[in-house]
């Protein structure tokens, strides 16, 4: 629940301080800055609910020894690495004001859509050879369904910054 104690309070605050601040004689780039910025907290808020969504499953998983097979176990691997990546370099491309950077974020986020789609194409094929259980079916599919996720407020900061 650390997203909740940390994430969520500094959310609210820079939310409302933003809000002020918007309030204030602002010229139109300073306006759109601010609106950029709100995008951004509210895109850092979801990431922080889906990355703590991700260490309960985790857990989950160690807590009742749930087994992945190997395959699956190196897919998330990839998706993990790619969605981090990605989320990243969207941080940095905001941070920075870099165009370039967040083209190549959507170009990376539209990469991760295609990973993301074999992988559960493939993981329907373990289901019904047997290879995946119930328990492990629901842990997969929700960590998958939460780097997606991720990927896509990546790509939402990679526009944002397209665009302004």
């Amino acid at each position: 629940m650390q997203e909740e104690k940390v994430v969520d309070p500094v959310y609210k605050e820079l939310s409302q301080f933003i809000d002020v601040l918007m309030r204030a004689d602002l010229s139109q780039g300073q306006q759109k800055r601010c609106f950029q910025i709100l995008s951004l907290l509210t895109d850092l808020e979801r990431v922080g609910d889906m990355a703590e969504d991700i260490a309960e499953y985790a857990i989950e998983r160690m807590d009742n020894d749930v087994i992945f097979s190997d395959q699956a176990t190196e897919d998330l691997e990839k998706l993990w690495t790619h969605a981090h990546k990605t989320y990243s370099m969207a941080i940095q491309a905001f941070q920075d004001g870099d165009r370039d950077q967040a083209q190549e974020v959507c170009r990376l986020e539209a990469e991760f859509d295609r990973m993301y789609w074999h992988t559960r194409a493939i993981h329907i094929e373990r289901l019904e050879k047997g290879i995946c259980t119930a328990a492990a079916d629901v842990i997969f599919t929700e960590t998958l369904r939460n780097l997606e996720r991720i990927s896509d407020h990546a790509d939402n900061l990679g526009v944002s910054v397209i665009r302004n």
